[in-house]
């Protein structure tokens, strides 16, 4: 794989064309008369008025409004749609589906085994079946389905997704199963952008709507960068040797000899330029790209 440096990496994904090959990712399609009413009624974003060709990114939450499926929907017509996931928990959301899917007319396949996902930016996407990306930061990105046997379509090189993981720590964007499992809230994890606060009724929704109006979460996801040794679950300490969180995922730039990492520590403490300790060594909060235009979204 080749070796960036972080400014290196961010030029690339922002100027230079790419396509990645999202092996951690699977896909299933729903359709029957009232699939978009009950993936409607089950999810924390608005699919109702999802137009064709369109994508959005939503999540499936607990009672206690915890993240137990994070999702993005891409409706092909007025018939289907397809809903991209962790390939790991693809099972558990097709047994999820058909457990609440009771008497409603919907059809759930699985198509793991019958198409790729790709993510590009910049290419030749003619007689492909593409769309724009739902995730924030990500505008310029385009996610792409292409059935298995059928990559020669494509005349550029298919990339690991190894630096798109890099990029997405960067910036904030938290991933499955780091920061996206059953014990975060979205917002712990700034995902303001997969939630409606105008949509029916879904389960989890009051318990985010309290939140959102009434108060606030204890702690938030935040950059930090470091020229230390960082291992995951590492707890974080502020200038008063207090624990404030743990981190959570990370990556090392031999180039810059600079370790990027996410963690989840006291919402006080997550202010740009704010010094942390982790093992007594020294680290500072950055900027969180996705956390910044995730909130945007609220006032949209």
């Amino acid at each position: 794989m080749r070796e960036f440096s972080s400014a290196e990496l961010m030029d690339f994904l922002e100027e230079e064309n790419f396509i990645f090959e999202l092996k951690s990712q699977s896909l299933i399609r729903l359709s029957g008369k009232d699939h978009i009413k009950f993936l409607n009624g089950i999810s924390s974003n608005e699919v109702t008025n999802l137009s064709e060709g369109a994508s959005i990114h939503n999540l499936i939450l607990t009672n206690k409004g915890k993240i137990l499926f994070d999702i993005c929907i891409f409706k092909i017509n007025g018939n289907s749609i397809y809903i991209q996931t962790n390939s790991n928990q693809i099972d558990s959301l097709i047994e999820y589906l058909t457990k609440y899917r009771m008497s409603f007319d919907v059809k759930i396949n699985n198509l793991s085994k019958d198409y790729k996902i790709l993510k590009a930016k910049g290419c030749d996407l003619d007689n492909l079946l593409s769309f724009n990306s739902p995730i924030s930061l990500e505008e310029n990105f385009k996610i792409i389905f292409i059935e298995r046997g059928h990559e020669k379509a494509l005349e550029e090189e298919i990339m690991d997704e190894e630096l798109y993981v890099q990029w997405k720590i960067i910036n904030g964007i938290p991933s499955y199963p780091y920061e996206i499992h059953s014990g975060v809230i979205p917002i712990e994890a700034n995902m303001w952008s997969a939630i409606s606060f105008t949509k029916g009724c879904y389960i989890g929704q009051e318990i985010i709507a309290r939140i959102r109006y009434r108060g606030q979460v204890k702690r938030t996801l935040a950059c930090m960068k470091t020229k230390s040794n960082v291992q995951i679950n590492q707890v974080i300490k502020n200038n008063k040797d207090e624990d404030i969180g743990h981190i959570s995922s990370k990556v090392y730039l031999p180039k810059d000899n600079i370790t990027f990492a996410l963690g989840f520590l006291n919402h006080r403490e997550n202010v740009d330029k704010n010094e942390v300790f982790l093992s007594n060594n020294k680290a500072r909060i950055v900027k969180n790209k996705y956390q910044i235009k995730s909130i945007e979204s609220l006032q949209i």
